[in-house]
């Protein structure tokens, strides 16, 4: 269905940079060009240069001709005209056998090395214009030792029939194609362009010509321009680009699917590598005074051991000033360290501590038993004695309780096995191996 919305009064495709000896997905994809085709009706293919990588043809009998064009793109609806032009690749080889393969193969349409070609269906008319690209660059115009037939082109010739030809173009729709954009930055091209600059400079640098200013100027865009090319470059390999995560981690999310096509910029996965988390309490506007004097949190993992902020490196991020209809919960952020060993999205048992303007007494949590909805501590009386003490609590941050009522500061009380206590008292004796027994 999707393909199907493609068809148009005109339908074309255009490709380019295809020669991989069916290599790289080149013969999947030539097969899915059949596919397409049949359905959206495709009039011929624009075949825009390096058609065969990666130094050309030698003659129209090469074996490339076979395995970079004739037993790839051998779909029953591919054996339609292909529209050929150029490019740099074709350059390094023999591009005089790239315009007589046209009377070799049936498709293979190139009568010169720049044409016209005027497309016609249901009242609407484009017309094609190809552009011999590769001759119109200095950098393969100038090395005639990689790209010999470049340099024997005449492009003020190309030029001037490019300028007449749009001047008496009537068509509905005029489309320029050729192997290069006309104007591209990239960091490749700048990296050439500033090593060449960079060079030329040094070369006129002995005779004084150019200033040791200019010449620092010159080498300092042609570094820039290397360092940047350099790191791209060393994620393209194999003509596919790596995206590769700057830390490790693990995969949290794919944002996109095998065959998307993506643009810079573009989110393709959450990786994550949990050294630090964020964790975010939600806490009742009745406690938003309190909140200015938050001193620490206490978090309990899964497996019930408790933390503060200072043993697994956290700190307090934000607390919120506002609620609303929608949220009214008041957000407290901290981040801590993955000392916790919580999942990212799970819920964690966070208490805030918060400053108190009145001295309290507390206690640790573990000295406190309950019995029938009742609280108790055991209480010394001397060596020997202990005491159950019935006690109010008040609130507790997991690792100490506010004791309201029943005890005083300087009492002395079980923490450490307070419930080994609660069972011997429950039993009617002590576990002799639990402590001193007579």
């Amino acid at each position: 269905k999707e393909w199907k919305q493609l068809k148009g009064d005109v339908t074309l495709y255009m490709a380019n940079d295809l020669g991989r000896n069916g290599y790289y997905d080149q013969k999947p994809i030539a097969e899915l060009m059949g596919e397409m085709a049949k359905t959206t009706g495709m009039e011929c293919v624009l075949a825009v240069g390096d058609i065969h990588h990666f130094n050309g043809v030698a003659s129209v009998n090469d074996p490339l001709w076979m395995t970079n064009f004739e037993q790839v793109y051998s779909h029953p609806e591919l054996m339609l005209d292909w529209f050929s032009v150029c490019g740099n690749h074709e350059y390094r080889g023999n591009t005089q056998a790239v315009l007589d393969y046209s009377k070799v193969s049936r498709r293979w349409m190139m009568p010169a090395r720049y044409y016209t070609k005027v497309f016609e269906d249901n009242g609407t008319t484009i017309r094609i214009v190809f552009l011999d690209t590769t001759p119109l660059i200095d950098r393969y115009r100038e090395n005639s030792a990689v790209y010999p037939d470049a340099c024997k082109q005449d492009r003020q010739a190309q030029l001037l029939w490019l300028d007449s030809t749009l001047k008496s173009a009537r068509e509905d729709w005029v489309v320029v194609v050729g192997h290069h954009p006309i104007y591209a930055y990239t960091t490749k091209a700048e990296y050439e362009r500033t090593e060449d600059e960079y060079e030329r400079k040094l070369s006129l640098s002995g005779d004084n010509i150019v200033s040791k200013a200019e010449l620092a100027q010159a080498k300092s865009a042609y570094d820039a321009a290397k360092a940047e090319y350099d790191n791209l470059a060393k994620y393209f390999q194999n003509g596919a680009f790596s995206a590769i995560s700057d830390i490790d981690g693990y995969i949290d999310e794919v944002y996109v699917s095998n065959g998307d096509y993506v643009e810079a910029g573009q989110k393709l996965a959450c990786v994550s590598h949990y050294s630090r988390y964020q964790v975010t309490a939600k806490v009742p506007s009745k406690y938003a005074s309190e909140l200015n004097h938050i001193e620490d949190a206490v978090f309990t993992d899964a497996a019930g051991n408790i933390f503060r902020l200072r043993d697994i490196d956290g700190h307090l991020i934000t607390a919120g000033r506002s609620v609303s209809i929608e949220n009214p919960l008041i957000p407290v952020t901290f981040e801590v360290g993955g000392k916790l060993g919580v999942v990212p999205g799970s819920f964690v048992d966070m208490r805030i501590v918060t400053k108190s303007a009145d001295p309290v007494l507390t206690t640790d949590s573990r000295a406190i038993v309950e019995e029938s909805g009742n609280f108790f501590v055991y209480k010394q009386l001397n060596p020997e004695l202990y005491q159950k003490v019935q006690v109010s609590i008040g609130a507790t941050d997991g690792l100490r309780t506010v004791i309201n009522s029943g005890l005083q500061e300087g009492d002395i009380i079980v923490s450490k096995g307070a419930v080994i206590l609660k069972l011997a008292q429950a039993a009617g004796t002590l576990d002799a191996h639990s402590g001193h027994v007579h």
